[in-house]
């Protein structure tokens, strides 16, 4: 969908799907779709190496697999990342290879709404380091109960954003990426799944009875 409030065109990218289980396979399917997502959410001719992401979810294991993956093709990581309330940890270390060489040390920030203030000044300082020809976004991988809380602090902020979350309230979460700047919403980032529900979905249609007697 693309909307083009005022004189500044935004665009917000919808792929909803239900939830999927995590294997290997869907995985590396969902980091193929997440770097295809991030080129059309940004629009823009950039290089790898001038986008910087705020990886949010660190250092759960969606958040560690798609960071090490953005540091694999070529994306940068933010100095600081918002994390749970219960995350005890203030720093983790982000590599790109198992063996955990050539890491990045990523600083923790308590994400929304726990102290929005540190979280602004997370976002500022991070952009404060960016050269003229860099972006900063934000990679959501995080919690149901903080993800609309972490969307409404984005689209504040005008931080273009992919969330990978799935939970929260969708409906609200939709809201603020359509009055925020580019974002990619696709709580299932796997390929295939999304492929199968949307063929479900119009077999349902044509044949409205194939169905009958199952419950969603």
């Amino acid at each position: 969908e693309k909307w083009a409030p005022g004189r500044q065109e935004r665009r917000f990218f919808k792929l909803e799907a239900a939830p999927g289980f995590v294997s290997q396979v869907l995985v590396r399917m969902r980091l193929i779709l997440l770097s295809l997502c991030m080129w059309a959410a940004l629009g823009m001719s950039v290089v790898p190496g001038q986008v910087h992401v705020m990886m949010n979810g660190l250092p759960g294991a969606m958040g560690r697999e798609v960071g090490a993956a953005c540091l694999r093709k070529g994306f940068r990581l933010a100095p600081t990342a918002f994390t749970g309330p219960d995350v005890s940890v203030e720093r983790v270390e982000v590599g790109p290879e198992l063996d955990g060489a050539h890491t990045t040390s990523v600083k923790l920030v308590k994400g929304p709404p726990n102290d929005l203030d540190a979280c602004r000044e997370a976002v500022a300082a991070a952009r404060a380091q960016l050269q003229a020809d860099e972006l900063l976004i934000a990679i959501d991988y995080t919690h149901p109960s903080a993800v609309n809380h972490n969307a409404a602090l984005y689209a504040d902020l005008e931080l273009p954003f992919v969330v990978g979350t799935t939970g929260g309230d969708r409906q609200q979460l939709h809201a603020d990426a359509k009055r925020g700047g580019w974002a990619v919403v696709a709580p299932n980032m796997a390929k295939g799944i999304v492929a199968m529900q949307a063929g479900i979905a119009r077999l349902a249609e044509s044949f409205p009875g194939a169905f009958s007697g199952y419950q969603r």
